[in-house]
């Protein structure tokens, strides 16, 4: 029960993501994607759910599995497993959201700065969705989901593999371990919003630049946070980032003429 209780709230938590980005996409929306495959609307929902849903299992069967060996935390898992809660305080709380408010507004400035130095780059790139299936799916696969693939299951993976082969030199360099991994999961989670922006216009240097450079950026403190306080913490930040994107993100732009 150990393993079995923790991967199946997780899991299912992951899953809700899921089914919220399914929703946003839907089958118009995956129908017109370029060699998409002629198949029953039924296929296409389950191919669909069923990639992300395995990946979301191995991630979430990794962190589960290794993630307290490579020393990092999850209140729920602890919670699941009626070990020792990691602390998870308010000033901790109040800490992550302030230092996540400021960080997303430097990766707001970052994007007007893209946009003022090259905006025949931006052409034809359309604008947020604040729908409201595009928000149910920033704020539950993008805040859970993906943070459960990226850090969960990928950075604890990495770091886990990497600690043990250091073996006995391990506490010397764990430091330097873990941000190394940081930074390895925080371009990976750049380059990985590339295909949504492929899907959506034309990519070009700049683009690709600023969409990797912007979101890894964000995945290091993401991580940071995985390392530092708990998996939730990390979790709370990716939500709220959106939210602070939602609210800022307009107001910066027409203060710079963009809107």
């Amino acid at each position: 029960m150990r393993f079995a209780l923790p991967f199946l709230a997780w899991f299912a938590l992951g899953f809700l993501g899921i089914l919220a980005m399914a929703a946003r996409i839907g089958l118009d929306g995956l129908r017109a994607v370029e060699g998409a495959p002629q198949v029953s609307d039924g296929v296409l929902l389950a191919l669909l759910v069923a990639q992300p849903a395995v990946l979301l299992a191995v991630a979430v069967a990794i962190g589960v599995a290794v993630s307290e060996k490579a020393g990092l935390r999850s209140w729920l898992t602890a919670r699941l497993r009626g070990d020792p809660l990691p602390l998870v305080a308010f000033p901790s709380v109040v800490g992550t959201l302030a230092l996540t408010t400021a960080l997303a507004l430097v990766a707001l400035v970052l994007d007007v700065l893209f946009r003022l130095a090259a905006p025949d780059a931006f052409v034809g790139l359309p604008g947020p969705d604040l729908a409201l299936a595009p928000r149910l799916s920033a704020l539950l696969y993008g805040g859970v989901t993906e943070e459960l693939m990226l850090r969960y299951g990928l950075m604890t993976g990495l770091a886990w593999g990497v600690l043990k082969l250091a073996g006995g030199r391990a506490a010397v360099r764990r430091g330097g371990v873990m941000w190394g991994v940081i930074v390895v999961v925080a371009l990976a989670f750049g380059a990985g919003h590339l295909p949504a922006l492929s899907a959506s216009v034309e990519p070009n240097l700049v683009l690709v630049v600023r969409t990797v450079a912007i979101n890894a950026l964000l995945g290091m403190l993401y991580g940071w946070l995985y390392w530092r306080y708990t998996l939730e913490h990390a979790i709370l930040a990716h939500a709220f980032t959106a939210g602070v994107f939602w609210l800022a993100g307009p107001l910066m732009a027409g203060l710079a003429g963009l809107a």
